[in-house]
């Protein structure tokens, strides 16, 4: 059969209430829980991207978007196209 269903899950997954997996949910409102999803998706493709024009390439939306939304959730500057973070071995 190729259908996954519920009954495929780990119990660890199963018997977990919505906000448990996703904690953010809890936080009242349907505005609050949004709010908080784009915050994270911006933080972490500005992260990767490093820049304002990347993450609307990546993120499929304007670069004025994109850079209105890392203002919002990264307290980035304009013009600031060098954050993608170094990772070291």
């Amino acid at each position: 059969e190729d259908l996954i269903d519920v009954n495929h899950l780990p119990d660890s997954l199963r018997y977990q209430s919505v906000t448990e997996i996703f904690p953010f949910l809890s936080k009242g409102s349907l505005d609050e829980a949004l709010e908080e999803v784009e915050r994270k998706i911006i933080t972490e493709a500005y992260e990767q991207c490093g820049s304002s024009y990347e993450v609307a390439r990546k993120l499929k939306m304007s670069q004025s978007k994109a850079s209105r939304l890392i203002r919002k959730y990264c307290g980035s500057s304009r013009g600031n196209h060098n954050h993608k973070t170094q990772q070291t071995s």
